[in-house]
């Protein structure tokens, strides 16, 4: 009975969900509907071209991926702690996918639940992305400022490094 188009909070969207219906249906019914919308975005395509090194995106879908693999852009994607170990210094490019890939629905970010307990659950993955922020400048694509988790990164990093700190770039809507 919630108005969808009015919630910005997903997390505490698909919580509710989940404790209606459970963590299963809810993980069940994104499996069953995560390959059927086709996204054309010639803003995101034309990013994907400028031959990037490196992606980070919150999202767990596989549009990234589809438009890199439509241009015939090699990428290697890395969805967990673990899978940081597996990235190759090849020419390809790394997607960096923080709350996990749609194509290992057990260990995706989803819940309020799993995004409480990320620090704990993906340490590496938060002290890489750390790492990336303080040595790399960033583009923000589609970032909702909603999310904390970048945010208070953000922000430590500032109260540590000072002004010296790189300089971030966002695109939204």
């Amino acid at each position: 009975h919630l108005n969808i188009e009015t919630q910005y909070d997903y997390f505490s969207l698909a919580q509710y969900y989940a404790n209606m219906y459970g963590k299963a249906e809810l993980k069940k019914h994104i499996g069953s509907s995560m390959f059927s919308f086709n996204i054309d975005n010639d803003t995101l395509e034309k990013i994907l071209k400028l031959n990037l090194r490196t992606i980070w995106t919150t999202n767990f879908d596989t549009t990234i991926e589809r438009i890199l693999q439509s241009n015939l852009i090699r990428y290697q994607v890395v969805n967990n702690d673990k899978s940081l170990a597996n990235i190759s210094s090849s020419e390809a490019t790394t997607i960096y996918k923080l709350n996990g890939d749609c194509n290992d629905l057990e260990n995706i970010i989803i819940t309020m639940e799993d995004w409480e307990a990320y620090e704990e659950t993906h340490p590496t993955m938060i002290t890489f992305l750390k790492k990336e922020l303080v040595s790399n400048t960033f583009l923000f694509y589609g970032y909702s400022f909603q999310d904390n988790l970048v945010k208070s990164m953000l922000s430590g990093i500032k109260r540590f490094v000072g002004d010296s700190c790189n300089t971030h770039f966002s695109i939204q809507r």
